[in-house]
């Protein structure tokens, strides 16, 4: 199925959570001699097809919507009332007639607990990118879209403004009996990639760049592999969940008071980067950690230790930490330093060479606690 990758339109999503309304009938499109087209025009009348006419009663829930089958895959287009406004429909043709339109149902009986799931992740999708922007531009970084003027205290409602779903991605499904789904469409702040939410069962599970994600086993990568920081679907919380509990399982562990999300910012402007989620975790909740004969760079205190000084000095020390990266630990042994950048990758620095040892501060971690 081809992505669909278009200017961002800037749309509000008008709701209309408290009842389900059908939209307004969608005319007709005239299939080639070898295609199969059905229209449900609304909640009670006919549904007809070019090789048989036959008569049913439709759900109340399923939009009106003109459907085709050729070549091997469903086409087709309804307005959802729902979203306010018209939505494509590209669906593989092994999946049946009636999963199609179970699908679109879903879309126009949105819950408000889906719904305020898709802003809230959409948020937090536009949040993270400006701050990337602002880090990678630096200086050169001027508000002019307003994406650019969001903030943590801007209403998840006026992120929706700047999307738009505009297309129903249907895969193919081994289990017809449950739902899923993407809707794909565009957003103002990552008008390249546009956007992507994948839901299942009425539920939301990714929320992202567009990446065709539109059969479970291809969501797989963004719900238990690397790919979970660039699912925004899932919490701050739920993204840092295991490093917290593998810390809170060490016997030993010595750690230091929390600190602030101010204080983090600021050590992220003098380190002109980003931490990453799992190190933000810590900070937030611990300021330093050290169990075993392991000593992690923290905030909330100076001297050594002091993730700002260490890096600092490490990084005149060694051109290569000049980059986006930041000390996790100091070896101690053999001029080792141990470093991770804003996705979570660890590398070791040894007398002048380096190497990436692990994906991940949880990986790290784990390797910590059985050396």
């Amino acid at each position: 199925m081809k992505k669909r990758n278009g200017t961002a339109a800037v749309l509000a999503l008008s709701l209309l959570l408290s009842g389900c309304g059908a939209g307004s009938s969608v005319t007709d499109s005239k299939p080639e001699s070898k295609a199969e087209t059905t229209t449900t025009a609304a909640a009670t009348t006919e549904t007809t097809t070019t090789t048989e006419v036959t008569t049913t009663t439709a759900k109340k829930e399923e939009p009106a919507m003109t459907l085709t089958k050729d070549d091997e895959v469903w086409t087709g287009k309804f307005f959802c009332a729902k979203l306010g406004y018209e939505v494509e429909v590209e669906a593989d043709g092994v999946v049946s007639e009636d999963y199609v339109r179970r699908c679109a149902a879903q879309i126009e009986n949105m819950s408000d607990e889906l719904y305020n799931a898709i802003r809230e992740a959409a948020k937090r999708y536009c949040l993270a990118f400006l701050r990337r922007e602002k880090d990678n531009l630096g200086e050169d970084f001027v508000i002019e879209e307003d994406y650019q003027r969001v903030t943590k205290d801007t209403p998840a409602e006026d992120i929706m403004k700047m999307c738009q779903f505009d297309t129903l991605y249907i895969g193919e499904m081994e289990d017809e009996s449950q739902i899923y789904f993407t809707l794909g469409g565009n957003c103002d702040w990552e008008i390249e990639h546009g956007l992507e939410t994948g839901i299942q069962d009425g539920k939301l599970v990714y929320l992202g760049s567009f990446d065709d994600v539109s059969t479970p086993d291809q969501l797989s990568y963004y719900t238990e592999d690397n790919g979970r920081q660039w699912n925004y679907a899932l919490t701050f919380e739920e993204l840092t969940a295991d490093i917290i509990a593998k810390i809170e399982g060490i016997e030993d562990l010595d750690r230091l008071e929390g600190v602030s999300e101010a204080e983090i910012d600021k050590a992220e402007q003098e380190l002109q980067l980003l931490f990453p989620d799992e190190y933000r975790a810590i900070l937030l909740k611990y300021g330093s950690i050290s169990f075993g004969s392991h000593e992690w760079t923290g905030l909330g205190f100076a001297g050594e230790g002091n993730v700002i000084e260490m890096t600092q000095r490490e990084r005149e020390l060694n051109k290569e930490l000049a980059g986006k990266l930041f000390v996790l630990e100091n070896a101690g042994i053999d001029g080792i330093i141990i470093a991770a950048n804003e996705f979570g990758d660890v590398f070791q620095y040894q007398g002048g060479e380096s190497k990436k040892i692990h994906g991940s501060i949880l990986e790290y971690l784990e390797w910590c606690l059985q050396n």
